[in-house]
């Protein structure tokens, strides 16, 4: 089974089956449940009416989110909110009743809580309301929250779990934090207090801190945390341990200026952390945003006990920074930065320069999970053109993909195919999912009139088949993909190839014309006079060879112009027409391939193609009793 992925729109949620099926599984009730019906209600009885318009509006989603390993969907209601299991999320594990909508739903790493995020006092009468609550998600007799706690602002309020969810961290205040940990057994897990009163572990801060995360680090996690700068004194990204009782010592810290906000990113192993620093104002006045900085601080060893290490990333261009990211393996990454056109630059773990692209119009870096290839992008405010290099074949681009209007790319977990999504309510039209094979073919088209959002399910059970290098022209393209181009001819691959007949032959009469300096402009000649005596007309000199061509071209016959009048054909059946001409070709070389004759490759993997055109045939409309 391949990896799938979902779409979400403001009534269903679609989960597709990967290449090459692409075959949508999941139910939509889901989202859109049957209205309650009445056996005394008539159809158009208005109090009927209003009870389904109340039912309907009660039965909307409101969020949505998957574990990170693909095994559990949650979908909030305005009164309750239901976990999902199961191949096509089809076995309903348990249903958790709320009194007011959730508006932000979060799994824990492993997906045994869920947090939940509700509007904090909305009708004034609950000062104290706990508008923040945790669940357990592996048990259906478990309904009620296990933790509720009051957090106003929808930012920075859901509480940070460990990769294994062993651990569990609040910030009490913006000086201190605890630690829990939470028991490994499942009968602990559903009846957990969360009693920070009796933290496991508490790290006090000397100033306030803006935000903190923790390392995705298995056996021995860490917390990095920003102070930023404030009243002349220096603004600190430090990596503090996971130790028992009181912490007041950091793994290691960078102290520094200029840094009012910072973006926080840990790479995969969890031993090093890229921070991305922002002032609000830019005093040199040459970026409107502010200006970036970027460090880097990595320790080595459980804790650091075997040391560490702290650089500010060198990069040689002015300008913002667009991007940055890790690479999977963790022992390099990658930054987009400068004015446009814009530099993207490779950096191992020392902060030494891998490789470094030309400058171009990009902005976003995005490596695929087997760490096989890298995606450079300009997406936003750019033309949305799509590189795909090769990580082990020293960057070499392998192809160009035209994103315009993404707002969603990601890779797939096997990182042989990359999503490409435009959703609302950013851009209202042309929303659709688009899979790209690395290749630069396009291979499934999915359109909808309102999508809210889409991404690849990650899952054990799910892997994307492995192309080589000399296997790319093997894959083949859903039927979806003729259809997309069929009614989108512009958006086809050979569209801007596509000459202009009369358009250009006008153009170049035009061109062709030169005005001279002091002429008269207002006796010019339109196009196609010839100069002469005013009065006077001139014979071409070959007038009489035209005129006996034009008595001895015959009178163009009724049946031809019937017979050959091509303007009704429609794209549909000139793509028909073009499919059974390869389904030919196939036939004559199966013919030669069973009296023995030796194929060349290309031959055998035309032959291999006969299933994906004989779709493409069904989905136009063909049927095999139709006349070749």
């Amino acid at each position: 089974m391949a990896s799938q992925f979902y779409a979400k729109t403001s009534e269903t949620i679609g989960v597709f089956q990967g290449y090459p099926e692409f075959d949508a599984t999941l139910n939509e009730r889901f989202f859109t449940l049957d209205p309650p019906k009445s056996e005394n209600a008539a159809e158009n009885d208005p109090e009927h009416d209003e009870e389904v318009m109340f039912f309907s509006q009660n039965t909307r989603s409101t969020a949505s989110v998957i574990t990170a390993d693909g095994s559990l969907m949650a979908v909030a209601f305005p009164k309750f909110i239901r976990i999902f299991t199961g191949e096509s999320f089809n076995n309903l594990v348990v249903e958790l009743p709320v009194e007011i909508a959730t508006h932000d739903i979060r799994f824990s790493p492993s997906g045994n809580y869920l947090s939940t995020w509700e509007s904090f006092n909305l009708d004034g009468k609950n000062p104290n309301h706990k508008n923040c609550k945790v669940y357990y998600t592996r048990d259906a007799a478990t309904t009620k929250p296990l933790y509720e706690y009051t957090h106003k602002s929808q930012s920075n309020w859901s509480l940070q779990f460990s990769k294994t969810d062993a651990y569990c961290c609040k910030l009490l205040s913006t000086n201190e934090l605890k630690i829990i940990k939470l028991d490994s057994d499942e009968k602990s897990k559903k009846t957990a207090g969360f009693d920070f009163s009796q933290a496991w572990s508490t790290i006090k801060f000397p100033y306030a801190i803006s935000q903190y995360h923790i390392s995705p680090s298995e056996q021995t996690p860490s917390i990095v945390t920003f102070i930023p700068e404030k009243q002349g004194k220096p603004a600190c990204i430090a990596i503090w341990p996971f130790m028992e009782n009181e912490v007041d010592t950091p793994i290691i810290s960078k102290n520094f200026f200029k840094a009012d906000s910072c973006q926080l990113k840990w790479n995969e192993q969890g031993n090093a952390v890229l921070g991305l620093t922002t002032t609000d104002f830019d005093k040199s006045n040459k970026s409107y945003y502010g200006e970036n900085t970027l460090y880097m601080l990595s320790f080595t060893g459980a804790n650091g006990k075997l040391g560490s290490k702290s650089i500010r990333v060198p990069l040689n261009k002015e300008g913002p920074v667009h991007d940055f990211t890790w690479a999977p393996n963790s022992k390099e990454f990658a930054v987009c930065y400068g004015f446009m056109p814009s530099t993207t630059t490779f950096f191992d773990l020392r902060g030494n320069i891998i490789h470094s692209l030309s400058p171009d119009s990009k902005n976003t870096i995005i490596y695929s999970p087997n760490n096989r290839y890298v995606l450079v992008a300009g997406f936003g405010n750019l033309k949305g053109l799509v590189d795909i290099l090769d990580r082990n074949d020293d960057f070499k681009k392998l192809s160009e993909i035209d994103g315009s209007n993404t707002m969603t790319c990601k890779w797939s977990p096997g990182g042989e195919f990359i999503m490409m999504a435009t959703t609302s309510p950013r851009l209202r039209v042309d929303n659709c999912i688009k899979i790209w094979s690395y290749s630069g073919k396009l291979v499934f088209v999915q359109e909808y009139e309102e999508l809210l959002q889409a991404d690849w399910r990650s899952s054990h059970a799910g892997k994307d088949p492995f192309f080589e290098k000399k296997e790319t022209m093997k894959i083949q393209a859903h039927p979806s993909v003729t259809k997309y181009y069929l009614d989108h001819p512009s958006k086809a691959p050979n569209a801007k190839k596509a000459k202009p007949i009369l358009i250009g032959s006008w153009k170049k009469k035009a061109a062709n014309r030169t005005v001279v300096g002091g002429a008269n402009i207002v006796n010019a000649k339109p196009i196609g006079a010839t100069a002469g005596v005013p009065g006077t007309t001139k014979k071409p000199a070959n007038s009489a060879k035209n005129n006996n061509n034009e008595k001895k071209t015959p009178p163009p016959s009724s049946s031809s112009s019937a017979g050959g009048n091509t303007s009704d054909v429609t794209p549909e059946q000139k793509k028909i027409r073009s499919l059974l001409k390869k389904l030919r070709a196939i036939k004559a070389l199966k013919d030669k391939q069973d009296s023995g004759e030796k194929l060349e490759d290309t031959q055998v993997l035309k032959i291999e193609s006969e299933p994906q055109v004989l779709r493409e045939l069904k989905f136009l409309g063909w049927s095999e009793g139709d006349k070749a």
